[in-house]
């Protein structure tokens, strides 16, 4: 299956990639609309501009979320979604009003939360046990054909990470069952991936589809990760409206995908 939920004292649902629950010391997870039946429906934010403010309700939440998983004392970077492939290392904890914009975030310090909000892009989550190191990724369309997962695997690099040893979970999206796309995407991606595109593009109905989970598999490919390095969750945004927001389905709330590096005594 892959995927694997897990509680919190409040009554939240949160997913996260079953290989790596108690087994590593990486923290992650994605905050998703599902709750316990006994608790009432709530959005994470409820300001659909979270991306380009920072809401006095999803600081508020994103502390509560701190809380119960212990890790209060820890600090929390995130930025300003811009769909572009600005990737961050060693961001520093947001303290000021103002945002960096960057779509991903990575760092090989400890107690330091990273996060990315979603609902239909794709929420990567790249782990480098070697290094350490961890990262979270906001791929939409427009991030994945200019390259932005391939920035961060630049990045770690960089840093002295053998990408043969890196993993990567691509987590709960818009599959290609559900993400039709316009010529805007079409010629985009085309231009960007002459030879890729018969592999992620599908005509059917009248209307071109795309498979952005693979067009990011392939760009993983490419940067020499093995299969048995790269994790797809495969579950669909828009089909399963009870436990996922999808912008396409026309909700305002967002999923909160987080991951952060824990001490060796942590473990």
């Amino acid at each position: 299956m892959g995927y694997q939920w897990w509680t919190l004292s409040n009554g939240w649902y949160l997913l996260a990639y079953d290989q790596w629950l108690g087994q590593k010391q990486v923290l992650h997870g994605l905050v998703t609309r599902r709750l316990q039946p006994t608790l009432p429906r709530w959005q994470w934010p409820e300001a659909p501009d979270f991306s380009l403010k920072r809401s006095e309700d999803f600081q508020r939440r994103l502390g509560l979320l701190m809380e119960l998983l212990d890790i209060a004392d820890w600090g929390a970077a995130y930025a300003a979604q811009v769909h572009r492939t600005t990737v961050l290392w060693n961001p520093p904890p947001v303290h000021a009003t103002d945002l960096p914009e960057a779509d991903g975030l990575m760092t090989d310090r400890t107690a330091l939360l990273l996060g990315v909000t979603v609902a239909d892009c794709v929420p990567i989550w790249i782990y480098d046990q070697a290094l350490p190191a961890v990262g979270i990724v906001h791929a939409g369309w427009r991030g994945t054909v200019q390259g932005i997962l391939e920035a961060a695997l630049d990045i770690l690099e960089a840093q002295g990470s053998d990408l043969s040893r890196v993993e990567i979970v691509l987590g709960p999206s818009i599959q290609r069952c559900c993400y039709a796309v316009g010529l805007d995407v079409l010629e985009a991606v085309y231009q960007a991936y002459p030879d890729w595109a018969p592999y992620v593009l599908e005509h059917r109905t009248q209307r071109w589809f795309l498979d952005l989970v693979g067009l990011n598999i392939l760009q993983a490919r490419r940067r020499g990760l093995r299969r048995t390095q790269i994790h797809p969750l495969r579950l669909c945004t828009y089909c399963n409206g009870s436990w996922f927001f999808s912008y396409r389905r026309g909700d305002t709330g967002r999923l909160l995908a987080f991951i952060g590096r824990l001490s060796a005594s942590s473990g």
